[in-house]
């Protein structure tokens, strides 16, 4: 039977770590009471001379999350990050309410929620979205990239001090090269409520970009996507605790 409330699946953007969003879980059960997981995506988990991990693996690690709740009978909600967003949509194959529900199974995805992600067309790559016109501030070595600390800190975390912006840059981990250069599929979004957290002062995916992810969720799942602006930088879960909990809440339960 499931849960008053759904039990929710955090997807971390690429070059991060779970402990990033271990406080906004902690804050999403104790404020509200949503049973909450941190997927470990294994693009940035794995470093050299581990082999790097492709975005697939990324979507089998977040699958395995979703078909162990569900199979407790529990309605789940995908949060994804920028990066994230790109494997959890692709998770969710076969596994809404809906799709379990034919299968006389209870328990399944009711929604994804997107926070500032870059979502390429069908079939195209996060390095090609990234390729247009994007400055760069990753370098590789090897099959990992890396961040240059000065020049990324100031677009990742634009709303934070200086000092904590590189800080916090300085802890993210490296992100495997393939998990970039692998094309994304849509699911079939039929019986899945899609939001969006738009971050209007996002200096890494821009509002224009935004705008452009969500031109392509649309078109592909035929559907409207509720929208939930927030006047902050790409990692709000950090510059504004408070308000993006709240929103996100509000996104959870739209």
């Amino acid at each position: 039977m499931a849960t008053t409330r759904p039990a929710v699946i955090i997807v971390s953007a690429s070059f991060s770590k779970p402990d990033f969003y271990r406080p906004l879980a902690e804050q999403l059960e104790q404020t509200y009471g949503y049973e909450t997981y941190v997927a470990t995506l294994q693009s940035p988990a794995r470093t050299w001379p581990a082999q790097p991990a492709t975005h697939l693996e990324d979507v089998a690690y977040i699958r395995a999350m979703i078909e162990t709740l569900a199979a407790q009978g529990k309605e789940i909600v995908l949060f994804g990050h920028s990066y994230g967003g790109i494997p959890m949509t692709m998770s969710i194959h076969g596994l809404s309410r809906e799709d379990r529900k034919k299968e006389g199974k209870t328990g399944g995805v009711i929604r994804l929620v997107y926070l500032t992600c870059p979502i390429p067309k069908p079939g195209e790559s996060l390095a090609g979205m990234m390729s247009q016109g994007k400055e760069a501030f990753t370098y590789a070595e090897g099959e990992y990239l890396h961040l240059h600390v000065e020049k990324a800190a100031p677009v990742v975390f634009s709303d934070l001090s200086e000092e904590t912006a590189l800080e916090m840059t300085r802890m993210m981990p490296p992100q495997s090269v393939a998990s970039f250069n692998g094309p994304i599929s849509y699911p079939d979004f039929k019986d899945i409520a899609l939001a969006w957290i738009f971050c209007e002062q996002d200096k890494l995916c821009t509002p224009e970009s935004q705008r452009e992810s969500i031109a392509n969720i649309e078109k592909e799942s035929g559907k409207t996507v509720s929208v939930f602006p927030i006047n902050s930088g790409h990692c709000p879960n950090v510059s504004q605790p408070e308000a993006f909990l709240e929103h996100l809440h509000k996104a959870i339960q739209s």
